[in-house]
């Protein structure tokens, strides 16, 4: 497996070919500066026998710039546009390692993350994550985005086996991956890769004192159309998985959402003790945030909806005739 992806940094050839211990796949949609920040977070925890993938797409960069800097990572670039699930595909058919760490080029890592990281695989688990934490200097809008996504993995976190963490900060030894080719090549999100996982007998564990910062900065408006985009594909996948009632009984407790995303809102900063100031200036934020990714998940309804529709008309129009 390998895609046609241009490639900066390192020089493909046989030196590249014997496995890795660690290969940490960086999907990056981000401007350059940021994925300079997230390498540089990661320098000090490599080792000769592991290895860094960089997808990139979006805003332009200075291929040959990173690859003097950074001469020992992997650049891989994708179409603009690519979703994160499509960039860590790209990058896991290159990745090495017996271990893949997946994340994204808004993550800045703590000290120890890799070695912890190995610990635990090395302890017996086949899937591991951990904390994602704001960075310290993030503003209102981007903190309480930053609720939004990961509110639920905010520390503290409890550490436990068979916990749910996000593919911003996982994970896995490559022979549950390899057991995993369809969530994969379908580049879905990480729920459907951890479905099949379990499936496949995958040992999971959440670990609190592995953490990441996410430095991802939003406006009002990227994050809310951000949250349509994503609650539509949710929407569109769960409808296509549905019988007629099924679309229209979710249609219908669409309209609610909104006031059971504020609670799970409330509840996270509630449980995590979050800084009670910060959070009362965010709820019209993630008010405005649960608004937009609920019209998303109804409109990811109706395209399922007009879908199964339309692969449906010749075969009625036959039947008739």
């Amino acid at each position: 497996m390998g895609p046609a992806a241009m490639t900066g940094g390192r020089v493909q050839g046989a030196a590249t070919t014997a496995p890795a211990r660690v290969s940490i796949v960086i999907a990056s949609a981000q401007q350059e500066t940021d994925v300079r920040r997230c390498l540089e977070s990661l320098s000090g925890e490599l080792t000769s026998a592991d290895e860094t993938i960089v997808v990139h797409s979006g805003s332009p960069m200075d291929l040959g710039s990173m690859a003097r800097d950074h001469p020992e990572v992997l650049i891989l670039t994708a179409p603009e546009g690519a979703s994160v699930p499509d960039l860590r595909y790209r990058g896991l058919e290159r990745a090495r390692g017996e271990i893949v760490a997946m994340t994204e080029a808004a993550a800045m890592f703590t000290p120890g993350w890799l070695e912890r990281i190995v610990t635990l695989h090395a302890a017996g688990y086949d899937a591991v994550g951990g904390a994602i934490d704001p960075a310290p200097d993030l503003d209102g809008v981007s903190w309480a985005a930053h609720l939004c996504e990961y509110g639920a993995y905010m520390s503290p976190v409890v550490d436990g086996e068979g916990g749910n963490f996000s593919g911003f900060h996982a994970s896995y030894k490559r022979s549950l991956l390899e057991k995993c080719e369809a969530s994969i090549r379908g580049r879905y999100w990480e729920g459907v890769l951890h479905a099949e996982a379990r499936c496949h007998g995958g040992s999971f564990f959440r670990c609190g004192d592995l953490r990441l910062l996410n430095t991802r900065r939003h406006t009002v408006g990227s994050f809310l159309r951000q949250q349509f985009v994503y609650g539509r594909g949710f929407g569109c996948i769960r409808g296509q998985r549905s019988s007629f009632v099924g679309h229209a009984v979710l249609s219908v407790v669409t309209v609610g959402l909104p006031a059971l995303m504020m609670y799970r809102y409330g509840s996270w900063i509630v449980a995590k003790r979050l800084p009670p100031g910060r959070s009362l200036v965010s709820l019209p934020l993630l008010l405005l945030f649960a608004c937009g990714w609920s019209m998303g998940e109804w409109v990811g309804y109706l395209d399922a909806m007009r879908e199964r529709l339309r692969h449906r008309a010749p075969t009625d129009m036959s039947g008739s005739a």
